[in-house]
């Protein structure tokens, strides 16, 4: 089997943000903000330009151009306004359209289908048999979505056009860059590769194929694992447990270092096009480029034994403690790391510390490693007892506070729409409940048959029957859709609604690619909404 430029590009989309089902593989391009900002870059130099700092921020100072040697830098006077706006989902769903689309049908036999809502686009390909071969002959059976796969070892041999398309695919589904990954000690831009936190594989598999095949520097691999990413215990102190447990890991490297790769995504490639114009203009720092070979571990990097970093929400494997982030590398059975400790006299000290040459007791050095972490350890119980853990200050919108405003919305609505009626919130009991307590004769003689709970129901008195609103401050899921499909299939309602104040899920889209009827009862079809300030918008 030999696959062309666009089928290897289609396996590395595939890898990084799709899916295998039964008839079609399902492929994910988010972006979680609709508008993203992109590079400020100082009109003299050409240099980043950042906000003053916290104080002129109060005296209404603008943009400062970072470039010591620029006469700028010395002044406020560069606008906000400089900084590029960019239209992440309008930019991403036309460079689908007019871009990946058109490259994937020139080698991939196919058909294609293009969802969006506001926070993914989603295409769809409709498996055919060489589709098939391929999956069968690249991928393991079991394994049939982005968060279990890893580079096919057909990668390994095949010609070096094929390996860049399924690395620009990867770029196109999990690279990012954006303004905030600047590298500080090297002051350069970064860009990186987000991995789901439930695939632990890939980001080695990743590094090494990077590193093997194009020579690519990796700067560091950001594991979402809590040493590492609340090696201080902060996150966990605060109550934010989720910051410090089960993040994406990241694959870092610089812009530079991937000019024979690139985004087919527009909006990602022109803050990628001005990361590199900036690298190298202004190359100030050539250390730290790559993380391996590893430094010794220095003594103040030592960490405490996180409260969470034996959690059954980490891979059985990684249930243990690092103190950096190549001893999961290591761990992870990473090739370099792998053959470089076959070199290694005291493979135990290396494990601990990254010594590689020991000038000194082993076990005085294992003991110290110890002895600091015990420490840290003991600080990290005070804390503790001083301050439990606490839920984020940050507080959601509760379901119930969108009941009023919904109910309001629905009266109106069916007003408009069928005339009289009864609207009421039935969250807090069924609709039998409500009915019985009712006056109304009509409404009283279906108390019996009704004894479901959807939060806002609306009586239709000519076509005595009821519209139905299930509400949510959650991104909409089959979960949510099956609940209201139930109470559907009782009473059979005009129209049924699920409204909430954020996106529908992914996996919703992917299943409503691969079977449209999902949201069907009867003759009729549920419709998804959001609130935004009191009104609906129907999106399906």
């Amino acid at each position: 089997m030999n696959l062309n430029c666009s089928e290897a590009y289609l396996v590395g989309l595939l890898i990084g943000k799709g899916r295998i089902s039964e008839k079609k593989l399902i492929i994910d391009f988010n972006f979680n903000k609709p508008i993203v900002d992109g590079l400020a870059l100082c009109p003299k130099c050409g240099f980043l330009a950042t906000k003053p700092s916290e104080l002129g921020l109060r005296k209404g100072l603008n943009l400062r151009c970072k470039n010591k040697k620029c006469p700028e830098s010395k002044k406020t006077e560069i606008s906000p306004e400089i900084i590029p706006k960019y239209n992440q989902r309008k930019e991403t769903k036309d460079s689908i359209k007019n871009i990946v689309l058109p490259f994937l049908k020139k080698g991939v036999g196919a058909k294609f289908e293009l969802l969006d809502t506001q926070s993914v686009c989603c295409i769809s390909v409709e498996l055919n048999s060489r589709l098939k071969e391929i999956i069968k002959n690249l991928f393991e059976p079991n394994k049939t979505s982005f968060s279990n796969f890893i580079i096919p070892k057909y990668f390994e041999g095949c010609s070096k056009n094929q390996k860049i398309e399924l690395v620009n695919g990867l770029l196109d589904t999990i690279g990012f860059a954006n303004k905030g990954n600047w590298r500080s000690e090297a002051e350069l831009y970064r860009v990186y590769f987000q991995v789901v936190s439930r695939n632990t594989h890939l980001p080695v598999s990743l590094d090494n194929f990077l590193r093997k095949h194009f020579k690519v520097p990796v700067q560091t691999i950001d594991w979402g694992h809590p040493n590492i990413r609340d090696g201080n215990c902060k996150e966990f102190l605060n109550g934010n447990e989720s910051a410090a447990i089960g993040r994406e890991h990241q694959v870092k490297v610089f812009p530079e270092d991937l000019k024979e790769f690139k985004f087919r995504l527009s909006s990602k490639r022109k803050i990628f096009d001005d990361m590199v114009k900036v690298n190298n203009k202004f190359k100030k720092g050539k250390k730290n480029k790559d993380w391996f070979p590893p430094n010794p571990i220095p003594k103040r990097q030592v960490k405490a034994n996180h409260p969470l970093e034996n959690s059954n929400k980490i891979p059985k494997k990684l249930r243990k403690h690092f103190d950096a982030f190549w001893q999961i590398n290591l761990e992870l059975g990473c090739v370099y790391m792998t053959d470089l400790l076959k070199n290694v006299k005291d493979k135990e000290l290396f494990k601990i510390t990254g010594i590689q040459n020991a000038s000194s007791c082993k076990d005085d050095e294992i003991a110290n490693f110890k002895a600091i972490s015990a420490e840290k350890k003991n600080k990290l119980g005070k804390k503790l007892q001083l301050k439990s853990r606490t839920s984020s200050t940050k507080k959601n919108q509760t379901e119930k506070s969108t009941y009023e405003p919904l109910r309001n919305w629905l009266e109106k609505y069916v007003n408009k729409k069928y005339g009289d009626n009864f609207t009421l919130i039935t969250a807090d009991q069924t609709i039998s409940q409500y009915l019985n307590q009712s006056s109304d004769e009509a409404l009283n003689s279906l108390a019996e048959d009704y004894k479901i709970r959807p939060d806002i129901i609306s009586y239709v008195t000519k076509k005595n029957r009821f519209i139905f609103i299930e509400s949510k401050v959650v991104s909409i899921s089959l979960q949510e859709v099956g609940q209201l499909l139930a109470y559907c299939l009782v009473a059979n309602p005009i129209e049924a609604m699920l409204i909430s104040t954020k996106p529908i899920s992914a996996a919703l889209l992917r299943a409503l690619s691969n079977n449209k009827d999902v949201l069907k009862y009867g003759e009729s079809r549920i419709q998804i909404g959001k609130l935004a300030n009191n009104e609906v918008e129907f999106i399906l």
